[in-house]
């Protein structure tokens, strides 16, 4: 809960608290010497928030983060290095007479590791 002091006319107070009262939660009083008010607040709870909104507007709230919220779902689920395509073993084979593992690990822009797992000299972790 924090305090916030108001100086100004009841008609900028009631301006000022309208506007305040949909993100908080909260009284006020008149200060002592009348020119103002302490207004105490607390911020509301995101249900309190959406319970004073709009039907239409919390739907439309809705669709928006659901939106969102399932696009990063779903890119999320991506993990790890797309697939490096490499040509057939046997073609990678007739290139490696000719070029070294680095040669066609640089060619195909992957790890010399890949290229010998590729071609059968190393095995996979699986399995």
């Amino acid at each position: 809960m924090f305090n916030i002091y108001f100086y100004g006319s009841e008609e900028e107070f009631e301006s000022v608290s309208n506007s305040m009262q949909r993100y908080f939660k909260g009284g006020y009083k008149p200060l002592q010497n009348g020119k103002g008010y302490l207004i105490q607040l607390d911020e509301k709870r995101p249900n309190e928030f959406l319970k004073d909104l709009p039907l239409e507007t919390r739907e439309k709230l809705f669709n928006m983060l659901a939106k969102e919220f399932f696009q990063k779902q779903n890119s999320s689920a991506k993990t790890g290095r797309k697939r490096i395509d490499l040509p057939p073993r046997d073609i990678l084979q007739k290139e490696r007479e000719n070029l070294s593992v680095a040669k066609l690990a640089e060619k195909y822009g992957c790890s010399s590791t890949t290229i010998n797992r590729r071609l059968g000299l190393i095995k996979n972790k699986k399995g």
